[in-house]
């Protein structure tokens, strides 16, 4: 195998393989976890905010 075959199989090799990583990123098993995912920064300053009205604000 001269090096051009080479360089081509490993640019197929990696194509396929961001293909195949995007396919499962953006299935549809997927976007119900991503989607509690994005929720979890609110959820937990509303659930600091609930601690501090339960300690008394200062």
């Amino acid at each position: 195998m001269n090096p051009a075959t080479i360089h081509s199989i490993y640019t197929v090799f990696w194509v396929i393989l961001m293909i195949a990583v995007v396919w499962w990123a953006y299935g549809r098993r997927r976007k119900k976890v991503f989607d509690e995912m994005a929720q979890m920064p609110v959820q937990i300053e509303e659930e600091e905010q609930r601690h501090t009205e339960q300690r008394g604000a200062p």
